[in-house]
């Protein structure tokens, strides 16, 4: 299958190669070295791990080549998969695998995903009155002059207008427990697969993503990376403490970032059927 990547967080890739191909570090050290003319004995590795390093000295040589990091990509991905480190989920056993989703290291799934751009979304918001007014008249008036249409009313009837203080409390919470970020989501099998990216290993701008391929995807995509969060709990629990007269300061504190954490929870838990997945790569197969 040819890979058509829209993210690759090609530094964790590089980072976890050096520890699964041996010697791929010494391998770039040793011909670092022997460029600058110093004389090195020791053999170089074999096998993918010197393909690998090959790839990758040569991408910090040379301006970025983004098929370096593909084919670097391929060799890193089928590694893990021929040395059984890879849950596959749309292949395992579909009422069993979440059971076995903490055996293997890497995860990967298949399907259609949806675009969640918390930035844009809080964006729209703000002006979300302004939009439902200018909709509102272009759907009333219809190039109409009649200055005794009442757009605004319309606008309210019709669902295109909220209320001001609802629109200004949604979008500081927004602000405030998502900051910016951008979530791609995959259902499958009555679970929801959810992964947070860094924007900088888009291969190209979010918005033309979703324009390529819809907020919700027609196509199916494959995510690839290291499951972080799982099951029905979130792991917390609320532990209280007994305050001395020399500790006070210092258990006023804790209480404050448990509150804190508390609060955190409305934003960053997952449900319970939710799946929290950190990516390595995202793709289309060809």
């Amino acid at each position: 299958m040819i890979k058509n990547f829209i993210y690759l967080d090609k530094d964790k890739m590089y980072s976890l190669s050096s520890q699964i191909f041996e010697g791929i570090t010494e391998y770039l050290v040793s011909n670092s070295n022997k460029e600058e003319g110093e004389e090195i004995s020791q053999k170089a590795p074999l096998g993918s791990g010197r393909v690998l390093a090959d790839i990758l000295k040569k991408s910090y040589k040379t301006e970025e080549k983004k098929y370096l990091h593909d084919y670097s990509y391929t060799i890193f991905e089928k590694e893990l998969i021929d040395t059984d480190r890879v849950i596959d989920i749309n292949i395992c056993d579909k009422n069993n695998f979440i059971n076995n989703i903490t055996e293997k290291s890497f995860v990967k799934i298949k399907g259609k995903i949806v675009f969640n751009d918390i930035g844009h979304l809080s964006s729209v918001m703000k002006d979300f009155n302004k939009m439902g007014l200018a909709l509102a008249g272009m759907n009333l008036r219809g190039g109409s002059t009649d200055k005794h249409v009442n757009v605004k009313k319309f606008a309210k009837e019709n669902g295109l207008s909220l209320n001001e203080n609802f629109i200004n409390d949604l979008t500081y919470l927004l602000d405030f427990g998502f900051d910016n970020q951008l979530e791609i989501q995959l259902e499958y099998n009555n679970y929801l697969f959810s992964t947070n990216i860094k924007r900088d290993y888009l291969r190209e701008n979010e918005n033309l993503l979703i324009k390529k391929y819809a907020r919700k995807t027609e196509k199916e995509f494959t995510i690839f990376g290291i499951v972080t969060q799982y099951g029905n709990k979130d792991g917390s629990e609320n532990i209280e403490k007994e305050s001395n007269g020399s500790e006070h300061l210092k258990v006023a504190l804790m209480d404050v970032v448990s509150k804190f954490s508390d609060i955190e929870l409305t934003f960053t838990g997952k449900l319970e059927n939710e799946i929290m997945i950190d990516p390595i790569a995202i793709y289309t197969e060809l």
